[in-house]
Protein backbone atom coordinates (compact mmCIF):
# COMPACT_ATOMS: atom_id res chain seq x y z
CA UNK A 1 0.00 0.00 0.00
CA UNK A 2 1.30 3.45 -0.69
CA UNK A 3 1.99 5.94 1.68
CA UNK A 4 2.61 9.70 1.46
CA UNK A 5 6.37 10.84 2.39
CA UNK A 6 6.94 13.75 3.71
CA UNK A 7 5.05 16.96 2.34
CA UNK A 8 7.01 18.47 -0.44
CA UNK A 9 5.60 21.72 -2.50
CA UNK A 10 3.36 20.63 -5.29
CA UNK A 11 5.93 22.29 -8.27
CA UNK A 12 8.56 19.63 -7.10
CA UNK A 13 6.14 16.70 -7.02
CA UNK A 14 4.92 17.70 -10.54
CA UNK A 15 8.22 17.79 -11.73
CA UNK A 16 9.16 14.66 -10.48
CA UNK A 17 6.13 13.10 -12.09
CA UNK A 18 6.99 14.66 -15.59
CA UNK A 19 10.24 14.02 -15.35
CA UNK A 20 9.58 9.96 -14.83
CA UNK A 21 6.90 10.15 -17.12
CA UNK A 22 9.70 11.42 -19.74
CA UNK A 23 12.33 8.74 -18.48
CA UNK A 24 9.14 6.09 -19.21
CA UNK A 25 9.14 7.16 -22.48
CA UNK A 26 12.50 6.74 -23.28
CA UNK A 27 12.83 3.41 -22.07
CA UNK A 28 9.70 2.40 -24.16
CA UNK A 29 11.96 3.86 -27.33
CA UNK A 30 14.42 0.95 -26.33
CA UNK A 31 11.73 -2.06 -27.69
CA UNK A 32 8.38 -0.32 -28.66
CA UNK A 33 9.04 -0.58 -32.55
CA UNK A 34 10.07 -4.06 -32.48
CA UNK A 35 13.32 -5.52 -33.27
CA UNK A 36 12.98 -6.25 -36.72
CA UNK A 37 16.00 -4.49 -38.47
CA UNK A 38 17.85 -4.20 -35.52
CA UNK A 39 20.76 -6.04 -33.84
CA UNK A 40 21.04 -5.34 -30.23
CA UNK A 41 24.60 -4.14 -29.43
CA UNK A 42 26.31 -4.68 -25.55
CA UNK A 43 26.25 -0.75 -25.48
CA UNK A 44 22.10 -0.19 -26.45
CA UNK A 45 21.60 -3.65 -24.00
CA UNK A 46 24.00 -1.47 -21.21
CA UNK A 47 22.32 1.97 -21.62
CA UNK A 48 18.82 -0.15 -21.62
CA UNK A 49 19.99 -1.36 -18.40
CA UNK A 50 21.14 1.83 -16.93
CA UNK A 51 17.92 2.97 -17.74
CA UNK A 52 15.72 0.50 -16.10
CA UNK A 53 17.79 0.78 -12.90
CA UNK A 54 17.12 4.70 -12.77
CA UNK A 55 13.12 4.30 -13.59
CA UNK A 56 13.57 1.42 -10.61
CA UNK A 57 14.93 3.89 -8.09
CA UNK A 58 12.66 6.45 -9.23
CA UNK A 59 9.85 4.74 -9.16
CA UNK A 60 10.35 3.95 -5.01
CA UNK A 61 11.08 8.17 -5.02
CA UNK A 62 7.60 8.39 -6.78
CA UNK A 63 5.64 5.96 -4.91
CA UNK A 64 6.76 7.53 -1.45
CA UNK A 65 6.33 11.24 -2.60
CA UNK A 66 3.12 10.56 -4.67
CA UNK A 67 1.45 7.94 -2.44
CA UNK A 68 -2.39 7.66 -3.49
CA UNK A 69 -2.07 10.12 -6.19
CA UNK A 70 0.01 7.49 -8.40
CA UNK A 71 -1.94 4.56 -8.87
CA UNK A 72 -0.22 1.64 -10.11
CA UNK A 73 2.84 2.13 -8.98
CA UNK A 74 3.39 -1.21 -7.71
CA UNK A 75 2.88 -2.08 -11.83
CA UNK A 76 5.83 0.04 -12.78
CA UNK A 77 8.38 -2.48 -10.85
CA UNK A 78 6.34 -5.53 -12.15
CA UNK A 79 7.01 -4.13 -15.74
CA UNK A 80 10.59 -3.85 -14.84
CA UNK A 81 11.23 -7.28 -13.50
CA UNK A 82 9.45 -8.47 -16.70
CA UNK A 83 12.19 -6.60 -19.14
CA UNK A 84 15.33 -8.34 -17.95
CA UNK A 85 17.55 -7.16 -21.08
CA UNK A 86 16.63 -5.98 -24.65
CA UNK A 87 17.78 -9.86 -25.79
CA UNK A 88 14.81 -11.37 -23.20
CA UNK A 89 12.50 -8.72 -24.70
CA UNK A 90 13.05 -9.86 -28.33
CA UNK A 91 13.27 -13.38 -27.14
CA UNK A 92 9.25 -12.88 -25.98
CA UNK A 93 6.23 -14.37 -27.70
CA UNK A 94 4.04 -12.05 -30.54
CA UNK A 95 1.74 -12.28 -27.57
CA UNK A 96 3.75 -12.14 -24.73
CA UNK A 97 5.74 -8.97 -26.50
CA UNK A 98 2.21 -7.18 -27.72
CA UNK A 99 0.84 -7.87 -23.51
CA UNK A 100 4.17 -6.56 -22.17
CA UNK A 101 3.65 -3.01 -24.48
CA UNK A 102 0.03 -2.99 -23.13
CA UNK A 103 1.47 -3.23 -19.42
CA UNK A 104 3.80 -0.10 -20.42
CA UNK A 105 0.90 1.87 -21.93
CA UNK A 106 -1.32 1.49 -18.80
CA UNK A 107 1.22 2.46 -17.17
CA UNK A 108 1.92 5.69 -19.36
CA UNK A 109 -1.30 6.91 -18.89
CA UNK A 110 -1.57 6.42 -15.15
CA UNK A 111 1.13 8.43 -15.19
CA UNK A 112 -0.57 11.31 -16.98
CA UNK A 113 -3.14 11.08 -14.74
CA UNK A 114 -1.40 11.86 -11.79
CA UNK A 115 0.45 14.90 -13.52
CA UNK A 116 -3.51 15.99 -14.47
CA UNK A 117 -4.56 15.60 -10.80
CA UNK A 118 -1.13 17.35 -8.94
CA UNK A 119 -1.50 20.33 -12.16
CA UNK A 120 -5.08 20.68 -11.19
CA UNK A 121 -4.43 21.00 -7.87
CA UNK A 122 -2.42 24.21 -8.72
CA UNK A 123 -4.12 27.49 -7.44
CA UNK A 124 -5.80 29.59 -9.62
CA UNK A 125 -5.19 33.14 -9.26
CA UNK A 126 -8.48 35.65 -9.79
CA UNK A 127 -8.57 36.65 -13.65
CA UNK A 128 -7.70 33.05 -14.34
CA UNK A 129 -10.90 31.81 -12.73
CA UNK A 130 -13.03 34.83 -14.21
CA UNK A 131 -12.02 33.81 -17.97
CA UNK A 132 -12.38 30.07 -16.71
CA UNK A 133 -16.23 30.81 -15.64
CA UNK A 134 -16.99 33.24 -18.90
CA UNK A 135 -15.89 30.61 -21.17
CA UNK A 136 -17.93 27.96 -19.62
CA UNK A 137 -20.96 30.82 -19.39
CA UNK A 138 -20.18 31.11 -23.75
CA UNK A 139 -19.54 27.43 -24.24
CA UNK A 140 -23.27 26.53 -22.17
CA UNK A 141 -25.08 29.27 -24.00
CA UNK A 142 -23.69 27.84 -27.48
CA UNK A 143 -24.63 24.39 -26.12
CA UNK A 144 -27.94 25.13 -25.18
CA UNK A 145 -28.65 27.90 -28.71
CA UNK A 146 -27.72 24.50 -31.16
CA UNK A 147 -29.63 22.23 -28.84
CA UNK A 148 -32.47 24.70 -29.38
CA UNK A 149 -31.84 24.92 -33.34
CA UNK A 150 -32.36 21.46 -33.61
CA UNK A 151 -35.26 20.83 -31.84
CA UNK A 152 -36.91 23.77 -34.14
CA UNK A 153 -37.98 22.53 -37.15
CA UNK A 154 -36.90 23.90 -40.69
CA UNK A 155 -38.22 27.40 -41.96
CA UNK A 156 -40.88 26.01 -44.75
CA UNK A 157 -39.70 27.61 -48.03
CA UNK A 158 -42.48 29.05 -49.68
CA UNK A 159 -43.63 27.00 -52.79
CA UNK A 160 -42.70 29.08 -55.71
CA UNK A 161 -44.53 28.91 -59.03
CA UNK A 162 -42.69 26.99 -62.27
CA UNK A 163 -41.13 29.64 -64.03
CA UNK A 164 -43.03 30.92 -67.13
CA UNK A 165 -41.74 30.09 -70.79
CA UNK A 166 -42.15 33.44 -72.40
CA UNK A 167 -43.06 33.26 -75.73
CA UNK A 168 -40.20 33.83 -78.24
CA UNK A 169 -41.21 36.43 -81.05
CA UNK A 170 -42.02 35.10 -84.73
Amino acid sequence: MSHHGPKVPLEERIALCQEFAKEWAEYFNFFGDGFEGRKITAESEAQFFRTMTDLARKQFRLEYFLGEDLQSADKITALLSESVSLVHIHGMSEAQFSQFQLKWHVIYIALNKCLGRLIARRPVSKEAKRKLILAATIASRKSRMAKAAQAEPPPQQPQQAPPQNPQAPE
